[in-house]
């Protein structure tokens, strides 16, 4: 009865232990390789051809430069609505007379020349755009002060509060762009009037979000109808199947950089990590690094060590934050959490709620790729 006793006391004590080498087994060998095939997979599956596309990318350039000296957001915050600002828009207003100009079709631009609001509406602030090369989202007071409020959140605010900055809109910039060539085409000036356009679209280019660059894409797109239905002369647009490749590559580079968590920088990828391929775009979206590595640092006998994984995602982020001139992003990435967070001080589940956080809600990043 005695050994029994000791027997039964014995397995007792190592409950604990099976436990821990159970949970150690299923986060190895279960949870995380399917994690990252998940992460990798997609990338893997299309790397050959995302490869191909950056190629032909670097040797024709979308726009002439892409760089970051002189920031348009303070100009823009005069002139356009941000975000949830609903403040009056003459430009916004007319273009509720035009719903159909967001089709690609060309048959409603004269309709425009004979609109008398448009010919007489303020648009000179569209030419100073061109004083201007990037658009930086943090010009909004309430977007550079979420920031800093969550470089000292915990992770879960930090996860759960992180959004991606409120835009200038879109709509706005894109029918101010129109009108403005309306204007100066009757005033002769056609040539001019595309190349507002053109600014226009590389400066929604410039910032850090999918949706903005897709504009862009649309609005390049939209340069073939103007040339067609007014038969201009002297401007070049830029081949459509070139733009095609931007908006695949462009779309692709959230799922890239997620991948690069797992596989480390890709020495085929490494020289692409630029503004100019959209990568500026990409580490916004994807929002590892703000929150997750609380969970991942470590800390627990057993856990799965992502040391090596989190060192190089950042320095990864790092780098595209100081070339896209996104500094003010930095912060996020600084560890200046509350060090008694509990959620974070979980053996083994904490590992789990970043896991499973990293690898849900966001889009196929390659469905372009797919339909190819």
């Amino acid at each position: 009865m005695k050994k029994f006793f000791y027997i039964l006391l014995s397995f007792i004590l190592l409950l604990p232990l099976i436990g821990l080498l159970a949970t150690h087994f299923y986060m190895t060998q279960i949870l995380i390789p399917e994690i990252q095939l998940a992460e990798v997979g997609p990338f893997k599956r299309y790397r050959t051809k995302v490869l191909e596309d950056l190629k032909i990318l670097s040797q024709n350039r979308l726009f002439p430069s892409l760089t970051f000296q002189k920031d348009a957001g303070p100009f823009l915050l005069k002139h356009v609505n941000w975000g949830d600002s609903e403040h009056p828009s003459k430009v916004r207003d007319i273009a509720k007379n035009y719903p159909e100009l967001d089709c690609y079709c060309n048959k409603h631009f004269n309709s425009l020349l004979r609109d008398p609001k448009i010919i007489e509406l303020d648009l000179t602030w569209v030419d100073k755009l061109q004083d201007y090369d990037h658009i930086k989202l943090t010009a909004r007071p309430q977007t550079l002060e979420m920031l800093k409020n969550l470089k000292k959140s915990d992770p879960r605010t930090k996860i759960k509060n992180y959004d991606l900055p409120p835009l200038p809109s879109l709509k706005e910039l894109y029918f101010a762009g129109i009108f403005r060539f309306v204007q100066l085409h009757q005033q002769g000036r056609s040539v001019e009037g595309l190349a507002h356009l053109r600014k226009i679209s590389q400066l929604l280019y410039s910032i850090p979000d999918q949706v903005a660059s897709l504009e862009a894409f649309r609005l390049l797109n939209r340069e073939y109808l103007i040339i067609n239905h007014f038969k201009i002369q002297g401007w070049k647009t830029i081949d459509k199947n070139l733009l095609k490749t931007h908006k695949r590559v462009t779309w692709a580079t959230p799922g890239i950089i997620s991948s690069l968590f797992w596989t480390g920088l890709d020495p085929e990828i490494a020289p692409y990590l630029k503004p100019q391929y959209g990568f500026c775009a990409g580490v916004a979206q994807n929002a590892f690094g703000l929150g997750h590595e609380e969970y991942l640092k470590p800390q627990f006998p057993l856990e799965p060590d992502f040391s090596l994984q989190l060192k190089q995602s950042h320095q990864i982020r790092k780098q595209l934050f100081e070339a896209c001139g996104m500094n003010d992003y930095k912060g996020l990435l600084n560890n200046d959490a509350p060090k008694d967070f509990k959620e974070t001080q979980m053996p083994f589940v904490r590992r789990s709620i970043a896991l499973v956080l990293m690898s849900i809600g966001h889009p196929d990043w390659f469905k372009l790729y797919k339909q190819e």
